[in-house]
């Protein structure tokens, strides 16, 4: 069924079936995009590496606050912070991946995270951003990190020509290192 009016003439029935076509392979592009399963990480440097964190464990990033020293705590805890009446931990990775002890920085930030029902707040070199990897993508780690270390990563992948290393802090703060230990004090 054609129209005119004046010089324009339409064959509605071939803008339905164009429309039509359109519509599916819109959703057809769609379906497409759905099927590769992504995650977005924060990424992290610490010593002169880049760590992913994965966004849903992270709670905010914030600047090096006066941190109150705890005695005896192990060396992977500097200190106690107060964040909004909240009191954190601060927790250095550096001695866990066997980094050397690390030295304050204008861009040294905490990221806090709360994972395996623990809420720390981790000491990293800098903040590089947040990032979206393909889970498809995502790698077994090669190499780097020792044997037992190796527990502590979810994967590696490479991003813009960099190695970066995908930490799993489900296993990281399940592991004996992030246990504190509350023994009895004896008395003499």
């Amino acid at each position: 069924m054609t129209m005119e009016s004046g010089r324009d003439s339409y064959d509605i029935k071939q803008i339905l079936n164009e429309m039509r076509s359109e519509y599916w392979q819109a959703l057809e592009e769609v379906e497409v995009d759905q099927s590769t399963e992504t995650a977005e990480y924060v990424l992290v440097r610490i010593h002169s590496d880049l760590f992913a964190l994965e966004v849903q464990s992270c709670r905010e990033v914030l600047r090096l606050p006066r941190i109150v020293k705890v005695p005896r705590a192990g060396k992977q805890i500097l200190g106690i912070i107060n964040i909004r009446g909240e009191i954190i931990a601060v927790t250095d990775l550096r001695p866990a991946l066997d980094y050397p002890a690390h030295l304050q920085q204008e861009k040294t930030r905490l990221v806090v995270v709360r994972a395996a029902g623990l809420t720390t707040a981790l000491l990293v070199d800098r903040v590089e951003g947040i990032v979206r990897f393909d889970a498809g993508a995502i790698e077994t780690l090669t190499d780097g990190l020792s044997g037992a270390r190796r527990d502590m990563v979810g994967g590696q992948i490479v991003y813009k020509e960099e190695m970066v290393v995908l930490l799993d802090l489900e296993k990281m703060f399940g592991s004996q290192e992030f246990v504190i230990d509350q023994k009895e004090e004896q008395s003499f």
